[in-house]
């Protein structure tokens, strides 16, 4: 028996949680179904597998859909009114 402490389980949706297809994650998300197994694939989504069905929580389409939320930038400060400042000229000397 090796000393290796067993793996962290996952823990899983809750029961009464929705367990959404594919297709139905896709239509949420307004992508292709190729979009949402791809997410899968590299494993950048959460999901359940039930045999060899994949499923998606609501929850976890919820945070990835907040995971890529890019929130604004503030307004650029005003420019100063008024006259540029004069620039000088240099004069190389040789």
């Amino acid at each position: 028996m090796s000393s290796a402490s067993p793996r962290p389980r996952a823990i899983a949706p809750a029961a009464s949680e929705a367990l959404l297809t594919v297709e139905d994650a896709a239509a949420r998300l307004g992508t292709s179904t190729r979009f949402v197994r791809r997410l899968v694939a590299e494993r950048r989504i959460r999901y359940t597998k039930l045999g060899r069905h994949v499923r998606i929580a609501e929850s976890d389409l919820e945070a990835f859909i907040a995971a890529g939320v890019v929130e604004p930038l503030p307004p650029p400060a005003p420019l100063p009114r008024g006259r540029p400042p004069r620039r000088l000229r240099t004069v190389d000397i040789q």
